[in-house]
């Protein structure tokens, strides 16, 4: 069976090497998808392409400003052509160490069509040293699945998979490691708010969907509080 590696991703210049070079053993092509990126995350890529000939690597870009987290995600995947799809964002990594052989067993399962792995997430303290964030592990993620029209992409932010009820968590496979809250600055705060701002917009329950999450998880989503409020005022 053949795997196909999607992502989409927005300025991820500094990380997404190491995300594409954490797979490359593993899948039989790269869908990916520029979210526009204002930094030299294409330029990196294309490098990337040049010196990497023998690699099946097709990159498109999103038609318009982010305004939909489910339907980028769906886009990446209609560029897919394998069994499987594995899926990780721009800032992730997949850790895979002695559980290689264990991929090509979880695909070659019959009775699971959505493998959900687990995922560390990583953060930057107040002295720059970076740490598990407490509580959040093992944050199951929906991200090997089989390439089958019915299974999709759901929720404008903070999306989900949907389609098939034959999931499984990955308890002795590879997991996640994400970077994302490693990477902050005020510009990257500033554009990740203006992103769910426009999505929340748009997709008005895209605000509900987002405060129950987070009585499912038990943590706080980043920047919730000020976009709840932002929109209050909006609407007030």
């Amino acid at each position: 069976m053949k795997i196909s590696f999607a992502s989409y991703f927005y300025n991820v210049e500094d990380t997404i090497i190491n995300m594409l070079h954490s797979v490359s053993k593993y899948v039989d092509e790269f869908c990916l998808l520029d979210m526009h990126s204002t930094d030299k995350t294409t330029d990196v890529l294309y490098k990337f392409i040049k010196n990497q000939p023998e690699l099946k690597i097709k990159l498109e870009h999103y038609g318009r400003k982010l305004d939909s987290f489910c339907d980028a995600r769906n886009q990446v995947v209609s560029m897919c052509k394998g069994d499987w799809i594995l899926t990780l964002d721009g800032d992730e990594t997949l850790n895979i160490k002695e559980a290689d052989k264990m991929l090509f067993t979880m695909i070659a399962k019959k009775n699971v069509d959505i493998w959900m792995l687990p995922r560390n997430n990583w953060i930057k303290n107040t002295n720059d040293q970076i740490g598990l964030i407490p509580g959040t592990y093992p944050d199951w993620q929906p991200r090997l699945y089989r390439n089958h029209k019915d299974i999709y992409w759901i929720h404008h932010a903070h999306e989900n998979i949907e389609g098939s009820k034959l999931k499984e968590n990955a308890r002795n496979g590879p997991h996640i490691e994400h970077f994302h809250y490693t990477r902050h600055t005020a510009e990257s705060e500033y554009e990740h708010n203006e992103a769910h701002l426009r999505i929340c917009r748009k997709h008005p329950e895209s605000l509900k969907r987002m405060k129950e999450l987070i009585g499912e998880k038990g943590y706080e989503i980043r920047g919730f509080k000020a976009l709840e409020q932002e929109l209050n005022n909006e609407s007030a």
